[in-house]
């Protein structure tokens, strides 16, 4: 994958990138090179592109062991793979987004490079979070960092990377394929019937002729799975080192205020196999609702306030994006979240993988006799808990275990074969392979990675803060950005037990002398 290219393309497309902390880069640069001579390894900071990340560095490295070695490593794997570009497209569209705040989601938020940057407010040491969810030496596909911005701000995002890199970027495709209605509604059509169709329709009613009846349930059976047309990416962008290549350009799509940008054709996966870099650029309302309220950012707030998880415990988890169901409040009552760490587990706990096989009700029930690691080991919650659930059992690396975490989300029947094979190897005893298997089938549903979890959790404990302490800017707030499952009633009635006076009108909303306002009626 390394691609002798790209030092050049990284100084094409970034501005004159310079030290961004004379302070900061002089102690980094001190505590790098006391590591590199004690442990007589070689000097990394001599390659261009590695010295030009760690000039870029706003954070200072812990004078720990553990932080220097865990940096020295993730610099060889960027220099190894070819990877510093990535961090240099991010750490330049973070730079034009300026005060409009941002969290991660995904894995990015393993990686130490990354907190020093400011790409994220996560410290995987202090963290306990493994670096191969993101990145390995057995890893070849381009790591993704993945960027929540503000919902009503996120155009503005957009506005500002394609006026930079103007006709070097462009966002990519889904490609939506035939499923079963979809298919069966096209052969209807296809048939020469093009009246609307309804929802619980009868081919009968339809057709009259059986030959007819059969070919449309021949043809709906050869378009299934098949390709049915493009989309737009919810948020997967491309910088090209040039001009996007007309043969890959779809269509322009709109992205505000009559300014357009290139579409093309191309999905993530052929994105991912072609090695390209995307960077998703995303939404999320929480973020939205947060600034509405304060502009503090979210790495500032205590969170070792006990009145904020009294909210959590007490089940007062409406109006809380990203943590509002009645199954998040029921795990909030359970766990009784006391930090962050917690917090992160209940967010994971509510996601499909982890629910799998009654695990949440198990993992809730024992909680409390948590005091061990070995207790806690049991339960894959975070797709982290799978690499380091693999690794212990096969006594392998922590790069092999996740390569077969993957195949298993990804359902690689192939590599989970072989998988089973090596377990036959290691206990022989057909339950026990069967019940180590079964457990990590629950990884093809949807789960939260430990870095995502700790993101979305320190969010939902800042809403949480202005919850308890600024009850009636909350609520404005909520009212203003939340797309909630509950009917609109439901927080208008929160808002009015703070004290708020309710009166007709249409969001956006502003409080003035308690009272609920709008501009525009209903």
């Amino acid at each position: 994958m390394k691609n002798k290219e790209v030092t050049e393309v990284i100084y094409e497309n970034t501005t004159c990138l310079s030290v961004k902390d004379k302070e900061v880069y002089k102690e980094n640069k001190k505590l790098f090179k006391c590591y590199i001579k004690k442990n007589n390894l070689d000097n990394i900071l001599k390659i261009k592109d590695i010295k030009l990340l760690l000039k870029l560095c706003v954070r200072k490295l812990e004078n720990k062991k553990k932080y220097v070695k865990r940096l020295y490593d993730e610099f060889t794997l960027i220099d190894y793979f070819g990877f510093t570009k990535v961090f240099l497209q991010v750490y330049e569209i973070l730079e034009l987004a300026g005060d409009i705040p941002h969290i991660i989601r995904g894995s990015s938020g393993a990686c130490l490079l990354c907190y020093l940057l400011a790409i994220t407010d996560i410290d995987p040491i202090k963290e306990s979070i493994c670096l191969s969810r993101f990145m390995h030496k057995e890893r070849q596909s381009i790591p993704d960092i993945d960027i929540d911005f503000p919902h009503n701000l996120r155009d503005d995002i957009y506005l500002k990377v394609f006026n930079k890199w103007k006709d070097k970027v462009a966002r990519i495709s889904n490609h939506i394929m035939y499923k079963e209605k979809s298919a069966i509604r096209q052969a209807i059509r296809e048939e020469g019937y093009n009246k609307m169709v309804r929802r619980d329709f009868n081919l009968e009613d339809i057709f009259s002729d059986r030959k007819q009846i059969e070919r449309v349930k021949k043809r709906s059976y050869e378009l299934l799975n098949n390709f049915r047309c493009y989309s737009l990416h919810c948020g997967g962008i491309i910088i090209f080192p040039n001009k996007v290549p007309d043969n890959l350009v779809l269509k322009d799509f709109d992205i505000k205020d009559g300014e357009t940008g290139k579409q093309i054709w191309m999905n993530k996966k052929q994105v991912e196999d072609a090695d390209m870099i995307k960077i998703d650029l995303l939404s999320n309302r929480g973020i939205s609702q947060l600034l509405d309220i304060s502009k503090q950012k979210m790495i500032d707030y205590d969170k070792t306030d006990l009145n904020v998880y009294k909210v959590f415990e007490d089940g007062l988890n409406l109006g809380l994006t990203q943590a509002e169901s009645r199954g998040m409040r029921k795990i909030l009552m359970t766990l009784k979240p006391k930090n962050i760490n917690e917090l992160a587990i209940a967010l994971a706990l509510i996601r499909p993988a982890a629910c799998c096989h009654y695990q949440k009700s198990a993992f809730l029930r024992d909680y409390s006799t948590f005091n061990n690691k070995d207790s806690r080991s049991k339960y894959i919650i975070f797709d982290d808990d799978a690499t380091i659930f693999i690794k212990n059992t096969l006594n392998c690396n922590e790069s092999i275990a996740d390569n077969i975490r993957r195949a298993f989300s990804k359902n690689k029947f192939k590599e989970k074969t072989h998988f089973k094979r090596l377990l036959y190897r290691q206990f022989k005893e057909k339950k026990k392979v069967d019940k180590i298997y079964e457990q990590l089938e629950q990884l093809r549903y949807y789960s939260f990675c430990k870095s995502h979890a700790y993101s979305y959790a320190n969010m939902v404990y800042c809403l949480a803060y202005h919850k308890h302490y600024n009850p009636k800017k909350f609520w404005v707030a909520t009212l203003n950005n939340c797309n909630s499952s509950y009917r609109k009633w439901v927080h208008f009635r929160e808002a009015k037990k703070v004290g708020i006076k309710i009166t007709l009108g249409k969001k956006p909303w502003y409080f003035v002398n308690n009272e609920l306002r709008s501009d525009k009626s209903i």
